[in-house]
């Protein structure tokens, strides 16, 4: 019995320690290293910069054609006919919680959209699928119909999917494919290879003379992104406080001042969106959260607005705000961002507040009309700054003293 005993404790242990060993050498702590600051990024941007010095450009006429194919297949058939898009039954992809379920019926169809452009002798083809991906099979199967019946090569094609997760699945095989999009269908590869030829085919025969442009407008209030949730919704206010023209001409501006006031550092105009993707990581901003960081932007940008945009200048800071964008002094802008903050929470004065921004603006004259650094410390300039910044500090221990009254008065 004791034999018997000891043999298991052996067994259990030499168990234990093997998954402790497996776990060691499987397992590797979460990499938060930003993308952009990985080897396979650089890597990718030289390959793209290569391709781009050796591209050919060809110069003459547009012409352009347009072509759809529906994705949608029919369900509950006797028998499968890919050709036909005919199948007893079709999972959905992207559902992973339904364990490779079928689809039990249509909501709306399914499309696949195809834009061909010519020049010259030269064609390209872009094509959109409503999907969650497009597999490389399908995507290898397509571009040999279209190769043998159009003369297209693989780099005239570009695939893209609109991530749908309520398209056709089984079109992957094995566990990885099959997990996001069901049990493996030949048919169904076959049917979206077909498709996405259909498509392209009827794009090419339809090309004409045509001209090139483009538009943008603002939807700010449909988008919404999953890990943030309902910490998105200020995002709408942000675009109504700019305007849909200076949203898109100004926010990065914005952003860029707002970061440069945060970390004491600015920002390279092109990689704001990393910098402001470093801040939210920080520590303590994770802490506090993604709703209070967003709701914190949305505050910020309104003094933005008001400081860089508002057209009116009715009152003494309002004229102080106008007079300031007329010499475009930028440079102020992080700084007075926080005294903004210090003014609408009541820590410091309009009064002082108005004579800061004023101080910016004699500091823009002096960088039009001269060097202005050579003033000794006892300008006047100079000890209006330390003025507001003692008036700033004292403002505060007030506010902070008020607090401490209120919480020790007696109830």
């Amino acid at each position: 019995m004791k034999k018997a005993l000891r043999a298991l404790l052996i067994a259990i242990g030499v168990s234990w320690l093997g998954a402790v060993l497996i776990l060691g050498l499987t397992l590797s702590p979460v990499d938060y290293t930003p993308y952009y600051r990985e080897a396979y990024w650089r890597e990718t941007a030289e390959l793209l910069k290569a391709n781009v010095a050796t591209n050919k450009t060809v110069t003459g006429e547009l012409y352009a054609g347009f072509g759809r194919a529906v994705l949608t297949p029919s369900i509950g058939a006797t028998t499968d006919q890919p050709d036909a898009g005919q199948f007893r039954s079709v999972p959905l992809a992207g559902y992973g919680n339904r364990k490779g379920k079928p689809a039990t019926g249509k909501h709306d169809d399914l499309y696949i959209k195809a834009a061909a452009l010519k020049v010259g002798d030269r064609i390209a083809v872009m094509i959109a699928a409503d999907a969650l991906i497009i597999p490389r099979e399908v995507a290898d199967l397509a571009s040999e119909q279209l190769r043998k019946e159009l003369r297209l090569n693989r780099d005239q094609i570009y695939f893209s999917a609109t991530h749908s997760h309520s398209s056709i699945g089984g079109w992957g095989e094995g566990f990885v494919a099959e997990d996001f999009a069901g049990p493996f269908q030949p048919g169904v590869l076959s049917w979206f290879a077909k498709r996405l030829a259909d498509a392209t085919r009827d794009a090419v025969a339809d090309l004409k003379p045509a001209e090139f442009g483009f538009a943008t407008f603002s939807a700010g209030e449909c988008v919404r992104n999953r890990l943030v949730g309902e910490a998105a919704l200020p995002c709408r206010p942000m675009e109504q406080d700019f305007g849909q023209e200076a949203y898109s001409l100004q926010f990065d501006s914005f952003m860029r001042h707002y970061l440069t006031m945060r970390t004491g550092e600015i920002p390279r105009e092109r990689e704001i969106y990393e910098a402001f993707k470093d801040y939210a990581r920080e520590s303590t901003v994770k802490a506090a959260g993604i709703t209070a960081l967003v709701k914190e932007i949305r505050s910020y940008a309104g003094y933005f607005c008001t400081m860089a945009l508002d057209p009116k200048h009715d009152s003494p800071l309002l004229r102080a705000f106008h007079d300031l964008r007329e010499l475009r002094v930028d440079v102020a802008y992080p700084f007075l961002l926080t005294l903004y903050h210090d003014w609408a929470t009541g820590t410091l004065t309009g009064e002082d507040f108005t004579r800061a921004v004023r101080l910016g603006v004699g500091r823009g004259v002096r960088l039009l009309t001269g060097p202005g650094h050579d003033r000794p410390p006892e300008h006047p300039l100079h000890a209006g700054v330390r003025g507001v910044k003692k008036r700033k500090r004292n403002g505060r221990k007030e506010a902070q003293n008020a607090q401490k009254r209120v919480l020790m008065k007696p109830g």
